[in-house]
């Protein structure tokens, strides 16, 4: 946001859950369903040293939906937060235990068979974020290119493993990739 005011209209929206915001993670394993939903409160555990699902944690939904999958492996997955706890993608994806690749904390006791290069951290980005605008209130959409350890990371996946998207398509040997983005 450029001005106060903006800021404070889009901090607004996005503590009332009526903006929306999509991120992109590539994360272990194979997710059963091409959607889901992860309804589960979080809560600090001290004990592990991070964000759990817990029955006395916050209230915490998470909207997933597989674009493309590796060979059982790995997926590239698109979340929709309707709320927006510390570290939501992150505790729910290892909930349902697809944690995100490169996470110290929430993939910790997953290896991945792949040779790929180093990142930063876990394969997480802000991709989409939907809100009305502070001024006309009509529906503004902000979308930010793949970022290059993403692009980086699913080249290389695509490059080890027969690509599918959630359709069952395959990717053909030329490497060109068909996939649903939504």
């Amino acid at each position: 946001a450029k001005t106060d005011k903006a800021h404070r209209h889009l901090a607004a929206q996005i503590k009332a859950h009526t903006a929306r915001r999509t991120y992109r993670a590539i994360v272990f394993g194979d997710p059963p369903k091409d959607r889901g939903t992860i309804n589960a409160p979080l809560k600090i555990d001290h004990r592990l040293k991070r964000i759990a699902v817990n029955p006395t944690g916050r209230h915490a939904v998470t909207h997933y939906k597989v674009l493309e999958r590796f060979d059982g492996k790995a997926a590239l997955v698109e979340c929709d937060l309707e709320t927006g706890r510390q570290h939501q993608i992150r505790a729910h994806m290892r909930h349902i235990n697809h944690p995100l690749l490169g996470d110290p904390v929430y993939a910790r006791g997953f290896h991945h068979p792949f040779s790929l290069p180093p990142t930063k951290g876990q394969a997480l980005q802000a991709y989409k974020l939907q809100f009305a605008h502070p001024i006309t209130e009509k529906v503004t959409t902000v979308q930010v290119p793949e970022a290059g350890y993403m692009k980086v990371t699913l080249e290389a996946l695509r490059n080890q493993t027969k690509s599918r998207n959630s359709n069952g398509g395959s990717r053909s040997s030329s490497g060109s990739s068909k996939r649903r983005t939504g």
